[in-house]
């Protein structure tokens, strides 16, 4: 068996030595293009500043040492590498390296990320010390900035110059202490002989370190590698920034249907944890991927464009309802095979079907891997240009589409369940819009920005009529839900329906799905009102079901 070598030391560094920047490490810092980027929000920041102010410890910092130059960028600034010369890539602890390091640049690292990029500026939240304050000195309120006591010897000077000579001793003092706390660093060295496996190593222990801690995501860690494989060339930016934050940007998407799309096109099947390693380090052909990218951006685009027009999937929509993203990954792939720049009639409703229904019935709630692999080697190994009609009743398990009665059974049970909430708001949605709704403010839903979910009868008023009558009712029964706009929404607030119905129009009840017997909104004459006019409503939204996607 070929072990990877590898050495291991732990030394400490007090803050002093980390600002001013002494020894040999804290000049030769990079920062892998694994790592995520700075997420530390004022909370966190004012916690760790307070566990140093108060002696308490902050964990180990792990560095990796090695002479082979790993994918990565300057941890703050710009360094040039020099070839055969020792270099440091921070594994664990970035947050707060980039905390401790931004004291003495006025809050604000520059971090540069390849030649062809202007440096990043990593505005991070200034805290002030409050000697006052035996708890908890470390705030945004009173006191004096951080970075004018640690920092650059002369901002200090400055300081304390302007300070009161009563408070001089203390200001001096409490500088000390803070400079002088010392922090554990794990510095892991790979010999020369074994630099050509530095980033095989460097990957292990980024996998095994976020498996044991602060667990991200087998996509992200995948992500995370993959990207950092090309962030010297123009891979990078077209997966991280034309795909992943441009898609997000513009559709609401998040990285991780986009990534697993990719990877199952360049890579094969869905990956699990333990077929990572393999994955990440398997060679990819440069033409083969920019020709994928570019065919993968163009099925995106068609598809998202699509699905806007025929059930209104915009952004909002994605960010707001869609219960499970994963649902749209084998239709990216169905268009991407196909190179489709058009569709059938036939083709596009059986899409549609397959993709509402795959979210109503949480088809990708369970092994996303599993769901994922059969439905898309379906797509791939289907000789038809057609939507293949196995994935489309792949849905349900069984064959529901093809039979009126497990339908209805079928649909029963996701709409009489708690845990379906979500997945019949969105399958409202697309009804709604399909059924060409207004917003009830004089904007047809397709046109209105901002929606919001609407009791039609308000939780109030109906948690006051059960207390007064004993008599229990849902009031978050997903057939008490409509969806307008949110200026109506706010305007009608805790009314009653009896109340505000008048003002609809019949034909706005009826894209709404809701019964025109004005009668049946009237609780306060008849409790049991509700129980009709749920099973009424209920029944036009299974016709419409019936209609739209059967």
């Amino acid at each position: 068996m070929n072990i990877l070598q590898f050495y291991s030391e732990i030394k400490t560094y007090s803050i002093r030595q980390i600002i001013a920047n002494s020894g040999d490490i804290f000049n030769k810092l990079f920062l892998p293009t694994i790592q995520r980027d700075f997420v530390w929000n004022e909370k966190r920041l004012i916690s760790f500043f307070n566990s140093i102010y108060r002696g308490f410890p902050i964990g180990i910092i792990t560095l990796i040492k090695t002479s082979s130059e790993l994918p990565s960028y300057p941890f703050v600034g710009d360094i040039r590498r020099e070839k055969g010369v020792d270099y440091y890539y921070v594994l664990d602890g970035q947050q707060r390296l980039t905390c401790l390091l931004a004291l003495k640049e006025g809050w604000v690292i520059k971090r540069k990320k390849g030649d062809k990029y202007a440096p990043d500026e990593i505005k991070i939240p200034f805290v002030k010390i409050d000697f006052q304050d035996i708890d908890n000195p470390i705030k945004r309120g009173s006191g004096i900035d951080l970075y004018k006591l640690l920092g650059y010897e002369e901002i200090f000077r400055k300081l304390y110059d302007e300070i009161s000579d009563g408070i001089k001793p203390i200001i001096f003092s409490e500088r000390e202490r803070f400079l002088n706390y010392q922090i554990p660093f794990n510095i892991i060295s790979i010999p020369e002989e074994s630099s050509d496996k530095a980033f095989e190593l460097l990957s292990e222990m980024f996998v095994n370190l976020n498996k044991q801690g602060v667990v991200i995501s087998n996509v992200q860690i995948f992500l995370s590698f993959f990207l950092g494989k090309f962030s010297k060339g123009d891979i990078y930016e077209k997966i991280k920034i034309n795909l992943l934050e441009n898609y997000e940007n513009k559709y609401g998407l998040k990285p991780e249907p986009i990534i697993r799309l990719i990877h199952y096109i360049i890579g094969g099947r869905q990956f699990t944890f333990e077929r990572f390693k393999n994955q990440v380090n398997k060679p990819y052909k440069i033409d083969d991927l920019n020709k994928n990218l570019e065919n993968i951006s163009k099925a995106i685009d068609f598809t998202m464009t699509l699905l806007n027009k025929e059930i209104g999937l915009s952004k909002n929509i994605v960010k707001r309802f869609l219960p499970s993203q994963n649902s749209l990954i084998p239709i990216f792939y169905y268009v991407y095979r196909n190179k489709l720049s058009d569709i059938s009639k036939d083709s596009k409703k059986a899409m549609i079907r397959y993709f509402i229904l795959s979210n109503l019935y949480s088809y990708f709630s369970g092994s996303v891997q599993n769901v994922l692999n059969n439905d898309l080697d379906d797509i791939r190994d289907s000789t038809s240009i057609d939507f293949p009609k196995k994935v489309e009743f792949s849905t349900t398990k069984r064959d529901i589409l093809g039979d009126y009665i497990e339908a209805e059974d079928a649909f029963d049970n996701i709409t009489d369940s708690v845990r379906g909430r979500k997945n019949m708001l969105f399958l409202l949605y697309c009804l709604l819009y399909m059924n060409d709704a207004d917003d009830w403010n004089n904007k047809n839903i397709k046109e209105s920005n901002e929606l919001e979910v609407q009791h039609i009868f308000p939780a109030s008023y109906i948690e006051k009529l059960s207390n007064n009558n004993n008599y229990y009712i849902q009031h978050n029964n997903v057939f008490n839900l409509t969806i307008i706009s949110r200026e109506k929404n706010r305007e009608l607030s805790d009314s009653k329906p009896v109340d505000y119905i008048k003002n609809l129009s019949k034909q706005s009840l009826a894209r709404h799905f809701m019964p025109e017997n004005f009668e049946i909104y009237n609780l306060d004459k008849d409790i049991h009102n509700y129980e009709k006019f749920i099973k009424d409503r209920k029944e036009l939204i299974w016709q419409a079901f019936q209609k739209y996607i059967m």
